[in-house]
């Protein structure tokens, strides 16, 4: 192709170029197409319509016709997935030579211009997820910051917050996301100021505590949709209200705690409450303390050790016996064994832990160190004991 003619398509572009460059958008680039030939076009994308044409019978079709029939009837071009052009020209396209130059213009520049949008969008939507992350773990301390930051999407962050934790179970990627977009659809309709910061397997909602607003009972009234959908996929876990987006960190450790309380102990629970959660949150600061650890080593360190030959067996057993009252006929029927395996199991517990009958202050110890022990379990810590 001779430099001539390279210079002539280029100016031929360059009035598509100039909108892309001046900031505009897909409606100024299907006007320059419509005025350069005369041809109306409609740009179709997910559910919106952008026409261009000066001909009121085409923009009656492409409001009225089915898809499928526009499709058979029009010229049309995809330019990616659910994006689509369609020309006010007979599918077999008999336009001239130069309007097929412009439609292939036309169809450059709005590619162009959606590669750009999707740029933009990426580098928001990392930003957004930076000042959520920030908040979550207590990065931001000022209310100058606060205001600031959170004006630039529009949000208003100036009253309090609940965090909000949803964790999905042994799910696949693909069902994961799935999982993701039907509750943030469903929190989304009951909080629509709500914001959230997406994690492996896990969903954090940021819910601003407007006047009036009973987030609790919302919850407890959405919770057996919620598990319809996604069956025992996901724990949901509830902070307990803060004062400030400033606090947002706090809220967000009470609810992973609440999460990790859930799993741990409250297995049969999808749902639960910071608040309502009793002793086990003074337990579950406590296992983050060294000495409850070593107290946990002091306690069961025999049996956790001797239990690597018994296959779980003994922990297992002992667990059982806590959840049944020392009860020996229920903790034989939970466990699905013979009552004298029982008793030889529990023979084997009294030597490993030393237990002396009628010694409640010793029995105390234990069932505490058993508690600590399953909490610290529950957080995926995999320290020997």
């Amino acid at each position: 192709m001779s430099s001539a003619k390279h210079i002539s398509l280029f100016s031929d572009f360059i009035p598509f170029a100039t909108v892309i460059l001046q900031g505009g958008d897909a409606e100024e680039l299907l006007s320059v197409f419509k005025n350069r030939t005369g041809t109306g076009a409609c740009l179709r994308f997910k559910n919106q319509l952008i026409i261009s044409t000066e001909s009121s019978v085409f923009e009656e079709q492409m409001r009225t016709y089915p898809y499928k029939e526009l499709l058979r009837i029009f010229y049309h071009v995809e330019l990616e997935d659910g994006c689509e052009v369609i020309f006010d020209l007979s599918a077999d396209c008999d336009a001239a030579p130069a309007v097929r130059e412009e439609i292939r213009y036309l169809c450059l520049s709005l590619r162009l211009l959606r590669a750009g949008e999707r740029s933009r969008q990426l580098i928001e939507q990392r930003y957004r997820e930076q000042f959520v992350q920030d908040l979550l773990f207590s990065r931001i301390h000022y209310e100058e910051e606060l205001r600031n930051r959170s004006s630039l999407y529009g949000w208003d962050l100036s009253g309090g917050v609940v965090v909000l934790i949803a964790e999905f179970i042994d799910q696949t990627e693909q069902r994961y996301r799935e999982f993701a977009s039907s509750l943030k659809g469903r929190i989304k309709l009951l909080y629509p100021d709500m914001i959230f910061s997406d994690g492996k397997a896990k969903v954090t909602f940021l819910i601003p505590l407007s006047a009036g607003r009973q987030i609790k009972k919302d919850l407890q009234l959405i919770a057996p949709l919620i598990q319809s959908e996604l069956g025992e996929s996901a724990y949901l876990a509830l902070s307990g209200e803060h004062p400030s987006f400033l606090q947002a960190g706090d809220a967000y450790q009470e609810a992973s705690q609440a999460l990790s309380i859930a799993k741990g102990f409250l297995k049969k629970r999808r749902l639960v409450f910071w608040e309502e959660l009793g002793a086990y949150k003074l337990l579950s600061d406590m296992i983050q303390d060294r000495y409850a650890r070593r107290f946990v080593r002091d306690t069961l360190g025999d049996l956790i050790q001797a239990d690597e030959h018994y296959h779980g067996e003994l922990m297992k057993t002992l667990q059982a016996l806590e959840r049944c009252g020392w009860n020996f006929s229920a903790t034989a029927e939970k466990l699905h064994v013979h009552y004298n395996t029982l008793k030889y199991r529990y023979k084997k517990l009294e030597s490993l832990l030393h237990l002396e009958e009628g010694d409640s202050e010793q029995l105390f110890s234990i069932v505490l160190a058993l508690h600590l022990y399953r909490m610290c379990r529950s957080e995926g810590n995999n320290e020997k004991f």
